[in-house]
């Protein structure tokens, strides 16, 4: 009676009602299966949750069906699906059969991995268990070999094992198949690059531009690549501030760089800097962003600005090519080249030939060594052909424009004004050269 009872209730839809009824059938008969049977269909349909008491009926139904091995199976399964979606990891974990359930792996898998998931310990062994079973013994379809990616990537200990790895993946999927999050994490990685040393990463530049889900962090992405600034710079300008986040401000900070709008550098810097990022990236992209930061600060050059820029180099310490010349530059600035004694003066210029034989494509060298020339002599014949090459290298530069308006000065004052002209139009805000401008348009 309470059986047909709780069954004609739970069909009404009153399944409080129905489970109290197969309770009191239990009581009177504690091994009536079908009792047992109604509440766990009662689970199954979602009528009511996955519980501690959920877990007791599918735990009596195991017990009941010891002898019938493809019940006990299916009610095992069941179970196992009330302890993921309990939450009960930990007896999940403990169980001797779930190491050795393939299905049940991928069920885990699917479950817990996700993007930006924070792992408890009991969730990363569960998954680390489950993963390397089914990496070892099962075909994976493309979702599970993506999460199985993505558990990889949360745990990179590196900015190069994570850019690896999401290529690694990239590539797997082909370009079609770049969305979702690997779509933003290799964004991540392209931005840290830009950053790091202004160079374009071709090959995860190619897996996001062959990828049907693009942005505009690909539109902008295109145009660096092609090394069409000014359209970029166009295309910034249709942005408010507070569309560029994470990852979108990288790529755009080296934009507003290049077009040497170090003011508007400053500012999307020390709002990048406090953008959350995953932990592979997250060092990486602080010495990059810290690094533009110091070359904003030399590119303004007035007082505050180099104060600013000495406590920077002087706080921070990073192994890049950028930061290295930063380094050596500001030794070199007039006021300080002036007090160099002239042994100094010579083994300075020795130094600078020696770094750009290490690295003869470095147009930060040329000009480095340009200006050491310079302040030697003003009209060495190596200072243009140096600042020649470094305009070729890295394209107009309002400094590269200055220092060969200084160089050539006495040798051809229509070109040194037109250097300086050309450098103006670029940076306004340059004292240096406005100085140098008005002396020039002074002189008859």
């Amino acid at each position: 009676l309470y059986l047909f009872t709780a069954v004609i209730r739970s069909k009404k839809g009153d399944v409080e009602s129905a489970v109290q009824f197969y309770k009191k059938a239990i009581a009177i008969d504690e091994n009536k299966v079908a009792a047992w049977q109604g509440l766990a269909k009662l689970y199954e349909t979602g009528q009511i949750p996955a519980d501690d008491f959920v877990l007791d009926v599918l735990d009596k139904l195991i017990i009941l069906y010891k002898e019938s091995p493809d019940k006990r199976q299916s009610y095992m399964g069941m179970r196992d699906g009330a302890l993921l979606s309990s939450q009960n990891y930990e007896i999940i974990l403990q169980e001797e059969h779930f190491a050795n359930d393939i299905e049940l792996c991928k069920r885990i898998v699917r479950t817990l991995v996700m993007p930006k998931h924070v792992y408890s310990d009991v969730e990363y062994a569960l998954c680390e268990k489950c993963i390397g079973k089914m990496e070892a013994e099962a075909q994976l379809d493309s979702e599970l070999a993506s999460k199985c990616a993505m558990f990889r990537a949360s745990f990179a200990t590196s900015f190069v094992e994570l850019r690896d790895l999401l290529v690694d993946e990239a590539s797997r999927c082909g370009g079609s198949g770049v969305q979702g999050w690997i779509m933003e994490s290799l964004r991540c990685i392209q931005a840290v690059t830009l950053l790091c040393s202004r160079e374009v990463d071709m090959t995860v530049c190619d897996l996001l531009l062959a990828s049907p889900e693009r942005h505009f962090f690909e539109t902008l992405l295109e145009l660096i690549r092609d090394k069409k600034f000014e359209a970029a710079l166009d295309l910034l300008l249709t942005l408010s501030d507070h569309q560029l986040t994470w990852p979108l401000c990288g790529p755009a900070i080296v934009v507003w760089l290049k077009q040497e709008q170090y003011e508007r550098v400053l500012k999307l810097v020390d709002e990048a800097l406090l953008f959350e990022k995953d932990a592979a990236v997250e060092r990486a992209a602080r010495e990059g962003l810290l690094t533009v930061k110091a070359e904003a600060l030399d590119g303004i050059s007035d007082q505050p600005s180099r104060l600013a820029l000495h406590q920077l180099l002087e706080s921070e310490h990073f192994d890049n090519q950028i930061w290295i010349f930063l380094h050596i530059s500001v030794s070199h600035w007039p006021e300080a080249f002036c007090r160099l004694r002239k042994e100094k003066v010579a083994e300075a210029k020795e130094n600078a030939e020696k770094a750009l034989g290490r690295v003869a494509d470095s147009w930060r060298l040329m000009l480095l060594l340009a200006e050491i020339l310079i302040r030697i002599d003003r009209n060495d014949l190596n200072a243009t052909a140096l600042l020649l090459k470094a305009v070729k290298l890295n394209g107009p530069s309002s400094r590269i424009y200055y220092r060969l308006a200084e160089n050539l000065a006495d040798r051809s004052a229509s070109k040194a004004l037109g250097c300086l002209e050309m450098a103006t139009r670029m940076r306004p805000q340059h004292l240096e050269v406005i100085s140098a401008l008005f002396i020039f348009s002074s002189e008859p």
